[in-house]
This record gives C-alpha cells, sequence and structure tokens, in this order.
C-alpha cells in the first residue's frame, strides 16, 4: 500500500469513527449541567386532571408544553407526599399519566416541548406499581424526528428522595422535545414524572459545534482530494 492508499485508509477510519459517535446521545442517570428547571406544582399539585397540552413555565423564564401528545388525553398533577407515596422527593410536583384502574386514562408517553432549544433534558421519574421498571428518555429535534434515546432501570417503592433521575442530551442538534416511557414488572406503562431539569447550550458551544462542522467539511473536502489522486 502506498502512502497515498495509506492517508486515505486512515482518513476513512477516521470519518467513520467521529460519524459513529456523534451519531448517539449520551444518557446519564444523575444530573449534570443543569441551567433550568420546570416545577410541576406550578400548575396548583391539587391532583386536577389538565387538559393536553398545556404551558409551563420554568424556573428561568423559558416556555414549552406537557401532556400525553400520543392520544390527546388529560394528565394528573399530583404531588409526592400527598396525592403519590412513591420515591419522589417530599413535595415535589408530578405530572402522572393517569391508570386505567385508578383514573380511566389509557396510559402512554409523557411528552415535554421546549420552545428555546436545550442541550440536554432530563427528568425524576417512577412506575405507580412498586417493584422494578424501566424508564426511556427519547430526545427529538425541530423537525420532531427522532434524535436517539437511552434506558435505565430503576425501583418503585415508598422511599422518599429515592427517584430514578433519566436524562440525555446530544454533542451536536439541539433538542426540542422530550417523551418519557416506563414499563414495569408487569408490563405495566402508568408512570410519573417529576421535576424536568434542562441544559442550554451556551454561545460559546455552538461556537465550537459549528467550529467543528466546518472542520469535518474541510476534512472531507480533503479526502475526496486525495481519493482522486489515488485514481
Amino acid at each position: 500500500m502506498n502512502m497515498k492508499r495509506q492517508l486515505l485508509f486512515l482518513s476513512l477510519c477516521f470519518a467513520l469513527a467521529a460519524g459513529s459517535s456523534w451519531a448517539s446521545i449520551v444518557g446519564s442517570t444523575s444530573p449534570g449541567n443543569v441551567v433550568d428547571s420546570v416545577d410541576w406544582c406550578q400548575f396548583g399539585c391539587t391532583g386536577a386532571q389538565l387538559a393536553t397540552p398545556q404551558p409551563w413555565t420554568s424556573a428561568g423564564g423559558q416556555t414549552g408544553l406537557v401532556g400525553l401528545f400520543d392520544t390527546g388525553q388529560g394528565f394528573y398533577n399530583l404531588q409526592q407526599g400527598t396525592s403519590w407515596f412513591g420515591n419522589f422527593a417530599s413535595g415535589m410536583g408530578l405530572v402522572y399519566n393517569g391508570g386505567a384502574v385508578s383514573f380511566g386514562n389509557t396510559p402512554t408517553d409523557i411528552s415535554v416541548t421546549f420552545d428555546e432549544a436545550q442541550y440536554g433534558v432530563g427528568a425524576y421519574i417512577q412506575a405507580d406499581f412498586y417493584g422494578p421498571f424501566a424508564a426511556t428518555i427519547m430526545l427529538y429535534d425541530a423537525s420532531y424526528q427522532l434524535l436517539g434515546s437511552f434506558s435505565a432501570n430503576g425501583t418503585s417503592d415508598g422511599n422518599p428522595g429515592t427517584a430514578l433521575f433519566i436524562g440525555a442530551s446530544d454533542p451536536i442538534n439541539p433538542v426540542w422535545a422530550a417523551q418519557f416511557d416506563v414499563v414495569d414488572q408487569f408490563g405495566n406503562d402508568d408512570f410519573a414524572i417529576g421535576t424536568v431539569l434542562m441544559s442550554t447550550p451556551e454561545p460559546e458551544s455552538l461556537l465550537l459545534m459549528g467550529s467543528a462542522l466546518l472542520g469535518l467539511t474541510a476534512f472531507i473536502r480533503r479526502r475526496r482530494s486525495l481519493k482522486s489522486e489515488v485514481k
């Protein structure tokens, strides 16, 4: 293999490695660089059913919508310690998708949309029925195309302050919506989410993203040039 072919081969390997790392989101079970939060007790935490969609405002003044967008059903605004006795921190406001037995809903995913692009999103989460469960967060772009998902296992019981946190971020694409889902050991998907935490991209981060994309473009052009020379 001559020098030009070696360079071409190494360039191709580097590009494939970079693409595979950029194509996936990063998941976490602990809050990271949080800059804002959404407290669901802004809806009153009275146990009332609220229509989908419902507009929310974050602690930092950001806005968006929340609800059961898959079915358009209303959700229930509960509170740990009064209308929900589980793993969330005492007094935390909740969005509950409603159980078929107790509330009459057909449980479905809880979706949160953002009026401002986010870097990462996460929420505290718990299954309604006690026992182990699997939770999933899905992130979407501005066109509501799926960017990727992350899943983690948790346990539902009556121990306040131990709720699973599930979050995800995308290193390149801005996040405009997050969707949460839970399946417990019995196959039920009755669940609630607590406080939502967000991380908005800093201007410096956006600049670095742009620089990285420009660098990748130049790299691809260089690779094509080498390929032409080889031919």
